[in-house]
């Protein structure tokens, strides 16, 4: 009698194509964009140029670096020969190392950005350490003496992550942005003049191109309408959270599902997280930035936070979902990180825009007050998840020795 062959692991395949293609054109893209940055420094292009395509290159090629490890771990599992896993204790003790090194590098990348010759060749590798060093230390330190997920499984995570999941959001983002104003525009043509109207806008934005203090004056009267307020604000607090928080997690479900305990779907979740925080910031350093670049760097750390204690709480629900068929502690988890991250987006956007509004209009009073307590807001935003992340962590391992999973569906004792 012959003995039965084990089923082919697909997923195996899908995570070992998904990697190599994400490898191969982030590092070919990332060293086009550095030769790009070269060629345009060499001919005495703006350094803006330069330092956008330096930034993008770096990050590029550390992105194709890190879908590297996935397609070695799926080969591996292809060839039925496992990967060697790394030590926890050790990079528990790497992330922790680093992190002391971070104020260092935030002075050394202040110094360094309003240089215009020397911010295109040395702040983007710097950059990659900001923002990278306190997401590894953030995830290590919440996935800390958790019982994880296999390597292979993480390094598919983080692959999906960042070949998929980012490019997919701002697609959608884009959609969504475009069918509002798609449907504004058609509002708009109804009221009567507004032909008219537009074209007096269109000509005084042509004539404004050449005076920034103009074209600001346009801008505020644009801005200070209160439908645009609106429409902004319930974009940045509300739909983009919503739709950002539903797509951060995907690669659960393809590379993990009813398989995960819910420590692994939280460890996961702060995977998804870490990912789409990473892309994000640092497509946010990429703009030249002069004397606010250590502001927007240290801004960028809150965010990470965010999207890694966000995500952390959607996969933990996720996970209690397919296993326990509680399905409110998925819609508790969820609706409690949309409410962060929407809290952290108003306030941000309050926090730009406060400059703008015209303490006249009535409206406008409760946005104000809002945009002044606005850096106080989010700095106890972000202790506040802090807690929520290191609380929920705390519960988990609880849970993994008693081996009993109570303490994971109630929500309201993730701070406790």
């Amino acid at each position: 009698m012959m003995d039965s062959q084990p089923p082919f692991d697909w997923s195996a395949l899908v995570q070992a194509v998904l990697s190599i293609l994400g490898a191969g054109f982030y590092l070919a893209t990332g060293v086009l964009l550095l030769i790009l940055a070269g060629a345009a420094s060499v001919m005495n292009l703006p350094s803006q140029q330069a330092f956008v395509a330096a930034s993008l290159g770096w990050s590029a090629l550390l992105i194709g670096v890190l879908n590297l490890p996935s397609a070695l771990h799926a080969i591996g599992r292809l060839s039925g020969r496992a990967l060697p896993e790394i030590s926890t204790p050790r990079l528990n003790w790497l992330a922790a190392v680093l992190v002391l090194f971070l104020p260092l590098l935030l002075v050394l990348g202040n110094l360094v950005a309003p240089d215009d010759g020397l911010a295109w060749l040395l702040l983007p590798p710097l950059q990659l350490l900001v923002v990278g060093i306190p997401l590894l230390w953030l995830y290590r330190a919440g996935s800390a003496r958790l019982p994880g997920n296999p390597p292979s499984r993480q390094w598919a995570l983080v692959s999906f992550g960042l070949v998929i999941v980012q490019m997919l959001a701002i697609v959608l983002e884009v959609v969504l942005l475009l069918g509002i104003l798609t449907v504004g525009l058609s509002i708009f043509s109804l009221q009567p003049g507004a032909i008219e109207m537009l074209e007096r806008l269109t000509t005084r934005l042509t004539y404004a191109m050449g005076s920034p203090e103009a074209l600001m004056r346009i801008l505020e009267g644009i801005i200070n309408h209160p439908l645009v307020l609106f429409v902004g604000i319930a974009l940045t607090a509300v739909l983009i959270p919503l739709l950002e928080e539903l797509l951060k997690p995907l690669g659960l479900w393809f590379f993990g599902g009813r398989q995960l305990t819910p420590a692994q779907g939280f460890q996961a979740g702060m995977l998804a997280g870490l990912t789409f925080a990473l892309m994000e910031s640092l497509g946010n350093l990429a703009n030249p930035l002069g004397d606010q670049w250590a502001l927007v760097a240290v801004g960028r750390l809150g965010t990470g936070v965010l999207h890694i204690t966000t995500s952390a709480l959607v996969g933990w629900g996720m996970a209690s979902a397919w296993r326990d068929r509680r399905y409110w502690h998925l819609s508790g988890a969820f609706l409690l990180a949309v409410f962060l991250h929407g809290c952290w987006n108003l306030f941000g956007i309050l926090l730009g825009l406060a400059e703008f509004l015209d303490p006249a209009l009535a409206s406008n009073v409760v946005l104000l007050r809002l945009g002044g307590i606005a850096p106080f807001a989010m700095g106890v935003l972000m202790i506040t998840m802090v807690f929520i992340l290191m609380g929920a962590n705390r519960r988990l391992r609880a849970a993994a020795v008693d081996e009993t999973d109570e303490p994971l569906v109630n929500m309201s004792q993730i701070t406790g």
